[in-house]
């Protein structure tokens, strides 16, 4: 089976798992994959290289950010949304035709709502096609426009108003759309009912092997005071959900809790608040080893939508969650049992208290049941598997 996977960026261990997951899937499957990909920066390039271990052939296409960002200043006028102007590059759709006309794959993947301005291209050709969305951006841009302000707040129902049409154009133009949580698909569903039958949810997943602690270690009781929260951090979500825990939870809490922000491209607007008790990492090299530092993870995610790696990841790493409904959604029902679900300020440093008070043997048990979940319901051995059963593959 030969795979042709087109993506808006290289596969990497924090902001493109996704894609890393779905690629190493094929490969432990048999499959022969070529990645095309969009690159901008030497991390692009690093990344590139390192797929070469689970991918048979990576084309990069560089796209310059002054291009971009000149594509979205054009595309202010059309009706497409922003970001699909970004990853507007002529150089990529001849690679594509390229590829198709000299190799004969049997599944042309795109990975993202962004590229399916290239399915097109695809139809062409008598080869099976998927296009995984993985979040409804209508819904992402339905919460976020409720929650910026001025100018942000303006691009956000400029991209809202956009995407609810492009979203659900391409979801009527193509049969098989893979989105990653049934929420996702229920809103986009109940605004388009005859969409339905094109959606199938394959769930965000984690490599098992690599992620899941055995030897989970928690701290005594009344001395788990290091929390942390990890993600890239120039994702909107992100830094709505920290400047939230910053400056309406973490206050309430004693001074004995400090918090440390784990990930890459960390704003202005996000380290201006490093103090002595509020610290900042940058990227780091191995996330795992990282969180193990910890003694609980902070997940108040309030906008975006989707499903957040960030729980598959601290849930196999052994690590308390604390987390908003909104944090946990696309997850199997069973999670709400392990995790501590907290919506509300008080109800944050509640949870955070009663955490770090937990008798030690109690609290062993909540993290083995996370393992357990995610193991059963998110495992990249299966996901992949059952998506490709579902589409006839």
């Amino acid at each position: 089976m030969k795979v042709l996977y087109i993506a808006p960026s290289p596969p990497n261990a924090l902001g493109r798992i996704r894609t890393q997951n779905i690629l190493k899937t094929f490969k432990n499957l048999g499959y022969k994959t070529t990645l095309i990909t969009l690159y901008c920066n030497k991390y692009d390039i690093e990344h590139m290289e390192e797929a070469k271990v689970y991918v048979d052939k990576v084309i990069g296409i560089e796209q310059k950010k002054r291009n971009s960002y000149l594509n979205c200043l054009l595309g202010l006028f059309l009706p497409y949304p922003l970001r699909i102007a970004y990853c507007y590059n002529k150089k990529m759709k001849y690679c594509i035709q390229k590829e198709l006309y000299e190799t004969n794959y049997d599944i042309v993947y795109i990975k993202r709502l962004r590229m399916a301005q290239y399915a097109p291209i695809v139809k062409e050709r008598n080869v099976k096609l998927v296009i995984d969305i993985t979040d409804s951006l209508t819904k992402y841009y339905d919460s976020l426009r409720k929650k910026k302000l001025g100018l942000a707040k303006l691009l956000a129902i400029e991209e809202y108003i956009k995407h609810k049409y492009y979203e659900k154009k391409i979801c009527k133009e193509h049969k098989i759309i893979v989105i990653c949580s049934e929420e996702d698909k229920k809103y986009l569903t109940e605004r388009t009912p005859e969409i339905d039958n094109h959606i199938y949810v394959m769930n965000n997943s984690i490599d098992v092997s690599i992620w899941k602690n055995h030897k989970i270690q928690v701290a005594e009781p009344g001395h788990r005071k290091k929390l942390v929260f990890f993600g890239l951090m120039d994702y909107t979500p992100n830094i709505l959900a920290i400047k939230y825990f910053i400056e309406i939870v973490f206050p309430l809490l004693d001074k004995e809790y400090d918090l440390t922000i784990v990930g890459a491209n960390i704003t202005k607007e996000v380290y201006q608040y490093e103090s002595e008790r509020i610290h900042f990492t940058g990227f780091v090299q191995d996330i795992s080893v990282e969180l193990k530092k910890y003694d609980i993870f902070v997940c108040p995610m309030n906008t975006g939508s989707g499903v957040k790696n960030k729980i598959l990841q601290a849930s196999m790493v052994g690590l308390p969650i604390i987390s908003t409904d909104l944090g946990v959604e696309g997850i199997a029902e069973e999670i709400h049992q392990a995790v501590f679900i907290a919506n509300g300020s008080q109800d944050m440093v509640d949870k955070i208290r009663l955490v770090d008070e937990m008798q030690s043997e109690d609290l062993l048990k909540k993290l083995r049941y996370q393992q357990e979940i995610i193991e059963k319901f998110n495992n990249n051995d299966h996901v992949l598997k059952d998506l490709l059963d579902r589409i006839g593959i």
